[in-house]
């Protein structure tokens, strides 16, 4: 009964090391835009959509992993409990690092070696890349890392171009959306940054939250957050007739949630503000995705 408790727990650490809840949101998200955007389009090549989902959600898991590795004392100093050295040693980290990427690129030279397979291995060395050294770039690292989440649905975008060219108002849909979820990632990774800051400080490793006052990173933050959204529904806006009142009323309701991002953005101190900013970034990403349920 003790190894089968333990064998248990070795696999929940290794569903908690690849952040479980993020890769979940990010398939739920690709699924979105396959059965509720492009199918009804016409676009039903689901086998190569499997491929890019899958692919990117091994190289994401991937990523977590590398980046937990270099982030072994900081997160100590952070308090952050991770897997990675407690329950799952290092050298197996590096085993499930090593199967996680040759999965997709082992799919990618079978299937698709001209195009998915230079472009997955870019992204890998570009996550390695952020995890050993473009991290500890001022910006640059959060603006890394929040497009290649984003890269995942790019390559959605760039297979179903012929079928979205014909279909302006889902072209410029989607286009609103990767404006939106760029935008609410980069919040997100500057977020994280500012709630880790004590620790990145004791390693040596100083972020944007580093370098500005509370009140300009705030800021910062308020105009990407506020960007992003206006930008997105600039871009619908012109098939406004398209769309119903429910998804409408979605849009209020996010926007109503922006404002209460606002709000706690406007007066975080504390850690533990920043941490429930974070949070509350999860829920006003994961809204915004639901808003594919009301498409036309």
């Amino acid at each position: 009964m003790a190894a089968r408790k333990n064998y248990g727990a070795l696999i929940w650490a290794f569903f908690r090391l690849i952040r479980w809840p993020n890769l979940l949101l990010l398939w739920i998200g690709q699924a979105l835009f396959y059965c509720l955007l492009l199918r009804p389009l016409g676009e039903e090549n689901w086998p190569i959509y499997l491929l890019y989902a899958l692919a990117t959600l091994s190289l994401a898991a991937a990523g977590y992993i590398i980046n937990d590795y270099y982030d072994l004392e900081i997160d100590r100093l952070n308090d952050r409990k991770r897997p990675l050295g407690r329950e799952i040693s290092t050298f197996w980290g590096f085993v499930h690092y090593t199967w996680l990427q040759l999965l997709p690129f082992s799919l990618a030279a079978i299937y698709s070696p001209y195009f998915l397979l230079p472009i997955l291995l870019g992204i890998s060395f570009l996550l390695w890349a952020y995890a050993a050294k473009i991290k500890a770039w001022p910006f640059w690292g959060n603006l890394l890392v929040a497009s290649l989440v984003v890269a995942s649905l790019g390559l959605y975008y760039q297979e179903a171009l012929p079928y979205l060219a014909k279909n302006l108002w889902a072209k410029h849909f989607f286009e609103a959306y990767l404006v939106f979820a760029l935008g609410s990632n980069l919040v997100r990774e500057i977020v994280k940054d500012r709630e880790d800051l004590q620790g990145d400080r004791a390693q040596g490793s100083f972020s944007l939250a580093h370098y500005l006052p509370a009140w300009a990173l705030k800021s910062l933050l308020f105009f990407i957050l506020l960007g992003s959204l206006s930008t997105g529904v600039g871009l619908v806006w012109p098939y406004f007739g398209l769309f119903s009142g429910y998804f409408w009323g979605h849009f209020l309701l996010l926007a109503a949630l922006l404002f209460l991002l606002i709000f706690v953005l406007i007066k975080a101190k504390s850690k533990k503000d920043w941490s429930q900013l974070s949070l509350l970034l999860k829920i006003y990403m994961a809204l915004g995705l639901a808003a594919l349920v009301w498409l036309p």
